[in-house]
């Protein structure tokens, strides 16, 4: 099966997109590190960042 990897906004709220809590780190503290995890998330076109033949296929 082909999955298409396209830059989108994701709500926290979408079915399939579960995210750890945020990773305790010694230094570079300013900016939050988590683990994000896309399991069948299904993207409305609207929140997509970028034109259909852009995108890169995997």
């Amino acid at each position: 099966m082909m999955k298409i990897l396209a830059p989108s906004l994701l709500k926290k709220d979408f079915p399939g997109l579960s995210i750890n809590e945020e990773e305790k780190k010694w230094v570079l503290k300013g900016s939050s590190t988590v683990q994000v995890f896309l399991n069948d998330c299904k993207v409305p076109v609207e929140n997509l960042l970028s034109e259909r033949e852009n995108r890169h296929t995997k």
